[in-house]
């Protein structure tokens, strides 16, 4: 199936316990809910489970349901979840839409007693093991947050749902999506623009995590003009940079001068 997402379990002595296979299960469909909004909108895809094997080892495929947008951003967070496995089992590096609310959510995936291997679609299984979270300690121990004052380009993509006093800014150059925290005035605005789809440039206090802007802190809103508002070259009209006189005779000049 598309955007499906297989979990492979398999205990040392051949028995899954039933509170790490809950674990298991429970720290993924978070994490991939978690990727949905580093991905820069929210989906109301519901992750169902679309086929079992009970056998050792045990296999669970999961799949989106819902519309087919929502499918597909979160068939793009399954694949980059099996990704972020792949990548952080063989280096400590922040993989792609991920922070460390997600690398903790993978870290509890991993088991003492149990070997877990996720796959997407028709890619080879990967092993969650100790490596997973061992690069992920020291992932998390080195990001030690900066902060500047300064400003952030892009369009408002989410105004937060869930917490009353945030709205979201998807950045226009490196796509990171980035938690802006103001008043109620600036909230009422980033809501108002949303709906316009404006293009913004937010000024705070910017918290950077592993080289990214994760947040901005008492932020204000100002809005960019659309493309289409941007001066166009007919606005300039003819250019003339000779004086009125010939072209030759400009050069001849000019060179005569020299």
């Amino acid at each position: 199936m598309e955007n499906e997402l297989t979990i492979v379990v398999q205990d040392t002595d051949g028995v899954v316990r039933v509170d790490a296979l809950i674990q298991i299960l429970e720290n993924t469909i978070k994490a991939l809910k978690h990727i949905v909004e580093q991905l820069g909108a929210d989906s109301d895809a519901e992750w169902v489970v679309v086929a079992v094997k009970m056998e050792s080892p045990m296999e669970f495929r999961v799949a989106p349901r819902g519309r087919k947008r929502a499918r597909a951003k979160a068939g793009r967070a399954a694949q980059a979840y099996y990704r972020a496995v792949r990548e952080i089992k063989t280096r400590a590096s922040m993989p792609e839409y991920f922070d460390e609310d997600s690398l903790e959510l993978l870290k509890n995936v991993v088991q003492p007693d149990a070997q877990v291997a996720v796959a997407f679609e028709n890619e080879s299984p990967v092993v969650a093991d100790k490596a997973v979270t061992e690069h992920i300690d020291q992932v998390v121990h080195r990001t030690i947050p900066l902060y500047e004052n300064g400003t952030i380009e892009g369009t408002l993509e989410v105004v937060s749902k869930h917490n009353a006093d945030s709205f979201f800014i998807w950045e226009t150059f490196t796509k990171y999506r980035v938690e802006c925290f103001g008043d109620a005035d600036q909230l009422n605005l980033a809501a108002k623009l949303f709906l316009e789809l404006k293009r913004v440039a937010v000024s705070g206090r910017i918290k950077h995590k592993a080289g990214r802007p994760v947040s901005i802190h008492d932020a204000v809103i100002k809005v960019l003009r659309d493309q289409n508002e941007l001066p166009q070259p007919d606005d300039f009209g003819d250019i003339d940079i000779t004086g009125g006189k010939p072209s030759e005779d400009f050069v001849r000049e000019f060179r005569d001068a020299q």
